[in-house]
């Protein structure tokens, strides 16, 4: 969530600076603000893509883990309540 926000806030003063500061005519600013909302999307999206990856892979660990307790526990013990 501190990425999001950090993201957001960030393209928004980008965003500002780019409109105060640019020399630019009006439609190459928003050109260049699409752009930059574009790669911003694109790498929301890579570090999303990236952060499902991680935690499906510590998922699979976690399950592999509790198999394996779970297969080495013995049948006939008595479990205590």
């Amino acid at each position: 969530m501190r990425f999001v926000s950090g993201f957001f806030f960030g393209l928004s003063v980008g965003s500002l600076l780019a409109l105060v500061l640019a020399p630019q005519t009006g439609s190459d600013t928003r050109r260049f603000l699409a752009d930059q909302a574009r790669h911003g999307a694109d790498q929301a999206r890579r570090r999303a893509e990236e952060a499902r990856s991680r935690l499906r892979h510590q998922g699979q660990e976690w399950m592999d883990e509790a198999a394996g307790i779970i297969s080495h526990r013995n049948p006939w013990e008595r479990q205590s309540n």
